[in-house]
């Protein structure tokens, strides 16, 4: 069975970590976090933000996410990205 959590984040992008770090758990670092964005966000920060997020860990610290997905969705519900944090590099952009 697949878990699902949507989350939206007021703030900045940087915060994004300490949210997924706060989220994964209570999946229980299983399933899909759907997250909507800010308005002005595109698909390219999204990519940026994720690849930052990878840059800043160890493979050691990604692993523990990796069955964890990351939608990624605008204010308007349009897909900005599906990532996936647990893996360097894994997802499709917008």
């Amino acid at each position: 069975m697949l878990g699902r959590q949507v989350k939206t984040f007021a703030g900045k992008p940087n915060q994004f970590p300490n949210r997924l770090r706060a989220a994964a758990p209570t999946m229980k670092y299983e399933g899909e976090l759907l997250v909507q964005v800010a308005p002005g966000v595109d698909a390219a920060a999204v990519e940026g933000m994720m690849k930052r997020f990878w840059g800043n860990r160890s493979d050691a610290r990604l692993a523990v996410y990796q069955n964890v997905w990351v939608a990624f969705r605008s204010p308007d519900g349009r897909p900005l990205g599906l990532w996936m944090p647990g893996v360097r590099g894994l997802g499709v952009p917008g």
